[in-house]
């Protein structure tokens, strides 16, 4: 029985965890970031964190650049402007503050059991690009709470 209740405790409480990936290097001397507007808890959470490691932010603006040529032939490019190095972009995420009501989540059937009165974020999927290079440099995915995305941003953004 002991057992059982140890395999049942680790299964459940596998699914509360954030997946950093890299897939290229992040330039210290150039800490900035272009991040969504607004203040909502994923996104509050990831100013604050960004924040306190020493980047600074931007937000998303509508400008769009056209560069190239026009003379005979006419080569010409548009896109988004952004001001910093780097952009995030929140792709997915279902949140649940059920933690903060009863102390027992289930982070969007990843069952997730938090420390209680702790909220939870559930199938969280973000992407960081470096916006000089036009490369995907980081991912994030996964569910748990609000500290452990700071913890993994922060990593991931090292």
């Amino acid at each position: 029985m002991r057992l059982f209740t140890l395999i049942a405790a680790a299964s459940l409480l596998s699914g509360c965890a954030f997946n950093v990936s890299k897939y290229g290097q992040i330039d210290p001397r150039e800490k900035s970031i272009t991040l969504p507007r607004g203040g909502d808890n994923v996104t509050r959470l990831i100013k604050e964190a960004v924040t306190q490691d020493g980047w600074s932010i931007y937000t998303w603006t509508d400008a769009v650049r056209t560069t190239g040529t026009a003379g005979h032939h006419v080569d010409l490019r548009s896109s988004e402007y952004a001001q910093a190095r780097y952009s995030l972009k929140i792709l997915s995420v279902s949140e649940s503050d059920m933690g903060t009501k009863v102390g027992l989540t289930l982070a969007t059937f990843g069952l997730c059991f938090p420390i209680l009165f702790s909220p939870s974020i559930g199938n969280l999927n973000i992407s960081v690009a470096d916006n000089k290079t036009g490369q995907e440099v980081l991912t994030i995915t996964g569910s748990g709470y609000s500290d452990d995305l700071k913890k993994a941003l922060i990593k991931g953004l090292q």
